[in-house]
């Protein structure tokens, strides 16, 4: 059976600790680098990773990740997209960029001062509709409900980037988005 004999350059590969880099050489001589897995299909490298997490070879360099700065920068792209993407209404998209939202917010005071207002809204799928005081009430009352989602959802995420929970730009999205399925 092979040796190991000596390991050097001993650093986490995955963000989960499942899988630690390292550079060893072999009785043989030989030096490789090498992916140490806890269910590695070899004797030695089984034993090295017992070897690894009991410090035999000396520590082991945490997972580099993504800086915080970028995950930062992801996440609030993202919650940007997200906040600013729309919402389906009663089979109607609306849409929640800034323009539409100050419209939203005087219409909605115009609605609340005539109860009979009727308008012709275009909706951000291109159709025309035409909606009465208590519609627009109701789908300013659920944008807003909507971008509020978006922000309450998302302090959880950056507070869990600030705490270091997170190391890929990948593991923030789906974070977010299983959120805001919730």
């Amino acid at each position: 059976m092979k040796q190991i004999t000596h390991v050097t350059d001993r650093i986490y590969s995955k963000a989960d600790r499942s899988a630690i880099d390292c550079t060893v050489t072999f009785d043989d001589g030989n030096t490789y680098p090498y992916t140490a897995v806890p269910n590695d299909s070899t004797d030695y490298g089984v034993k090295l990773w017992t070897d690894l997490l009991a410090g035999v070879h000396g520590s082991i360099s945490a997972f580099p990740g993504v800086p915080q700065a970028t995950l930062l920068a992801a996440f609030e792209a993202h919650r940007t997209r997200l906040a600013e993407g729309g919402f389906t209404f009663n089979g109607m998209t609306v849409a929640t960029d800034d323009r539409t939202a100050i419209y939203l917010g005087n219409m909605k005071a115009e609605a609340r001062e005539n109860p009979h207002l009727v308008i012709d809204w275009d909706s951000a799928d291109g159709g025309y509709v035409q909606l009465t005081a208590p519609d627009i009430i109701a789908i300013a009352d659920a944008a807003f409900a909507h971008v509020q989602k978006c922000y309450s959802r998302g302090k959880a995420i950056a507070e869990g980037i600030k705490a270091g929970n997170f190391n890929s730009v990948a593991q923030i999205t789906a974070a977010f988005d299983a959120a805001m399925a919730a």
